[in-house]
């Protein structure tokens, strides 16, 4: 059996690391508390023992990690797809964000949704329960079968090395299950069409103990009816009549302001410039608002 894998941690896992994963799991499977669990306890106790111990545990890996050159080619070959009992890093989740103008202007938050895999907290990730019970995997050898090229992961098993009768049910012994999650964003003052931010494992769960991957969030902005040249706003204005015959004229700008602009009577196309209403740089300094006049 794959002693990591039976504790739900990683073969880098500190002594107090494993120590906390045992008594944890102590708590479902001991016979006192659940007296159909009485496989499992013998099972994890083994685990912990093994692990706890300096030189149990060295010996146990050198086991676990004695691989032929050629055995580590078949080891390569099948974590390409996904088979492997090493600890391995969630995959990263990108997602692509509209944010306007007004958004930019004064930074903001958003709230969004999204799918991601996440260690099944029922099981705490290792796919059995109190109601489950599990059994050493007779075709292979903590997870791996030896074979004329290699050794190469047991599909049986998955790696394990044990397999799992009436798993848990939330996660169907998969240590991990898709859900739909909710994170507010903040939307940084200044913001362009094209950068993101990174928040650090909220991504999806890694496999055998590995960490969360991140969710990374692309910006795209969206300036209309507006054009956005560096700091500045640049909106394009079709007169129905000749500017001779206005006054001024009001606009409301992405800042909800209000601004009233004078019209010069002087033949289109020209343009009107009015200080310190465009958009902002990261650091908060405001361009100008440039209104062509057509």
């Amino acid at each position: 059996m794959n002693f990591f894998r039976l504790l739900g941690v990683s073969p880098l896992s500190s002594t107090e690391e494993i120590k906390r994963a045992f008594y944890k799991k102590a708590k479902k499977f001991h016979p006192d508390l659940n007296p159909n669990a009485g496989e499992i306890f013998k099972y994890i106790t083994q685990a912990y023992e093994t692990l706890i111990d300096p030189e149990k545990r060295k010996h146990y890996e050198s086991v676990l990690n004695k691989k032929s050159i050629l055995d580590k080619f078949s080891e390569s070959f099948f974590e390409f797809f996904g088979y492997t009992a090493k600890p391995k890093r969630g995959k990263n989740i990108k997602l692509n964000l509209t944010v306007y103008v007004e958004d930019g202007l004064r930074g903001s938050k958003k709230e969004i949704s999204y799918k991601r895999k996440i260690i099944c907290e029922d099981c705490d990730g290792c796919g059995f329960t109190e109601h489950s019970s599990i059994v050493k995997c007779e075709k292979c050898i903590n997870g791996y079968i030896d074979t004329k090229l290699g050794k190469i992961p047991c599909s049986e098993c998955l790696t394990k090395g044990f397999i799992i009768k009436n798993p848990c049910n939330t996660c169907k012994g998969r240590g991990y299950y898709t859900k739909m999650d909710r994170v507010v964003i903040d939307i940084p003052v200044g913001v362009r069409g094209g950068d993101f931010i990174k928040i650090e494992k909220m991504g999806n769960a890694g496999l055998n103990g590995g960490d969360y991957g991140d969710l990374i969030i692309k910006f795209r902005l969206d300036t209309s009816p507006f054009e956005v040249s560096g700091n500045d706003l640049i909106l394009k204005m079709k007169l129905e009549k000749h500017p001779s015959e206005y006054e001024s004229i009001n606009l409301k700008l992405p800042s909800k302001e209000k601004i009233t602009v004078n019209m010069p009577n002087i033949d289109p196309p020209f343009r009107l410039v009015v200080r310190n209403c465009g958009y902002t740089s990261p650091e908060g300094n405001r361009g100008n608002l440039y209104i062509d006049i057509t």
